[in-house]
């Protein structure tokens, strides 16, 4: 799909765009009760009696010009009577931002694959829908309380690409990570823990081969320094069962769940729909577990029908809009943390939530300091410099230019692909801070489903690594990890600046541009 989006967003040049001095785009719209009148067959409009007002707009949607009839007197229209100076909208020209467009596109379930733009005024965008798509808008994925049927079919939707397409069948029986269960574990697991919660809930049979249960109810997840302490979990069966067998067991429990939704949302009671909820956020959290494990094998293939990115463009652009991670005052802030779900509740609208979530409960939080975004993969890698350290993250990997191919090559039938296209050196932070040698970054990659991606075309993602390596390169930075409670009063001043600029936005442009 291609699509034109007009990006300016400067208030004056817009309005004046609109509203011209010589007034011809306003006798343009005037003309249209002309045209009114001569398919109703009579003069309901008169247009002397009219005016057009124009005005820019900037709140919480974003810019946008507005444009409205009003009449001059009071006047009868069709036998309506319409007072003066009140309003009827004609025309509605929205204006998106980069930053916007990327919003419109999320809401949408599309992705961007390629866009022309011209300076900050126009462009033309490219775009595709994939298989996976999920909004980061709470209105679409959290509309309703419980999933609806379409919401668990874009899930299984979701779930079959990474473990039929993504995930090589030879690969099923390996353990990326070696303290946790193979991948097959993960294919019999989700319809398993459903089937379980289902059959506590709706007081009926299991779903056969009950004793799917045995093997596949809890996985493994020992401490990483001492393996041997680990909580009790499912038996390991010297032999797991045939894919096909664990297929058609999964077939059969999503069919159980379908019935369930046979008369309707409304018709589920609370406490299988909170079954059902606990189902549904289960599979989307193992869709993670899982894509987090095929990182760490070679031969884990990118998703079908999804254009590879192209990293080297993706670093430069990412570079040319750095700015200075700066620290933020955080006020000293009351924040309110979680939700009120009681196990014996019966309102069906009112949300779900996990233990861990309940009840609602209110913090204090102090004043503090907090950087602007993330640690980078650059940042880390400067922290490893400095301090000589040797041992990086398991989202990265070493390895010989040679041996990586080009990641804008792969394809679902590669097995180890990634991006060697040469960049520049390697820059600081635009405060100043040192750069990283590129003799540093050579040989190194960061994992992605796309194989192996040159360290110096990553400089700018979040790093991906453990707690204890995080906190040793946030002290070193000067800083240290957030609290829990700390990271949600960050969050609840940024929404709370961001509604701020909005305000002020509006404000400031609306009395200015139309006074």
């Amino acid at each position: 799909m291609l699509i034109g989006l007009d990006a300016c967003n400067d208030p004056a040049r817009v309005y004046h765009a609109y509203n011209d001095k010589e007034g011809l785009t306003h006798q343009f719209i005037l003309n249209g009760l002309r045209h009114a009148n001569r398919v109703l067959g009579e003069t309901a409009f008169v247009e002397d009696d009219w005016k057009v007002i124009g005005e820019y707009v900037y709140d919480a949607e974003g810019g946008r010009h507005q444009a409205f009839y009003s009449p001059l007197r009071d006047t009868i229209v069709m036998g309506e009577l319409v007072r003066s100076h009140e309003r009827i909208q004609i025309e509605q020209s929205l204006k998106y931002s980069a930053a916007e467009a990327q919003v419109l596109w999320q809401r949408a379930g599309m992705t961007e694959i390629a866009q022309w733009r011209r300076r900050e005024e126009y462009g033309l965008h490219m775009l595709a829908k994939p298989k996976m798509a999920f909004s980061l808008d709470p209105s679409v994925y959290a509309r309703t309380a419980l999933p609806s049927l379409e919401d668990w079919e874009g899930l299984w939707a979701a779930w079959d690409v990474v473990t039929r397409e993504m995930l090589p069948p030879d690969d099923l029986l390996e353990k990326p990570i070696k303290l946790r269960n193979a991948c097959i574990f993960y294919l019999g697991h989700i319809p398993t823990f459903l089937d379980i919660q289902l059959t506590k809930t709706t007081q009926q049979p299991p779903t056969d081969p009950a004793y799917y249960r045995d093997i596949f109810e809890r996985g493994i997840d020992p401490d990483v320094d001492n393996p041997e302490l680990c909580h009790a979990h499912s038996e390991i069966p010297d032999e797991w069962p045939a894919v096909d067998a664990i297929l058609a067991y999964q077939s059969r429990v999503r069919a159980r769940l379908q019935s369930l939704y046979a008369e309707g949302n409304d018709a589920i009671p609370r406490h299988v729909g909170r079954a059902i909820w606990v189902g549904f956020e289960h599979e989307l959290m193992h869709i993670e577990t899982l894509l987090y494990m095929m990182l760490q094998s070679d031969k884990t293939r990118p998703p079908p029908h999804v254009p590879a990115p192209d990293f080297e463009k993706l670093a430069a652009k990412a570079r040319a809009e750095r700015v200075p991670n700066q620290w933020f005052d955080i006020p000293a802030q009351d924040i309110t943390i979680g939700i009120d779900d009681p196990e014996d509740g019966t309102d069906p609208h009112a949300p779900y939530g996990w233990d861990n979530e309940k009840p609602v409960r209110h913090a204090s939080v102090h004043a503090f300091q907090a950087k602007g975004r993330p640690i980078s993969n650059e940042e880390y890698a400067l922290y490893l410099y400095s301090n000589q350290l040797t041992k990086i993250p398991a989202s990265w990997a070493y390895t010989s230019e040679a041996s990586v191919s080009d990641a804008n090559n792969a394809s679902a039938s590669s097995h180890a692909n990634g991006d060697t296209r040469a960049s520049g050196d390697a820059i600081g932070q635009p405060d100043g801070a040192p750069a990283v040698p590129e003799h540093f970054l050579e040989g190194k990659a960061v994992r992605t489903v796309y194989g192996l991606v040159p360290l110096k075309h990553a400089l700018d993602w979040p790093v991906f690594a453990s707690y204890n390596e995080l906190a040793g390169c946030a002290a070193w930075m000067g800083g240290r990890i957030p609290t829990f409670e700390e990271a949600r009063s960050i969050y609840a001043h940024a929404q709370a600046l961001k509604k701020k600029e909005a305000e002020k936005q509006l404000s400031q442009t609306v009395p200015a541009v139309n006074g």
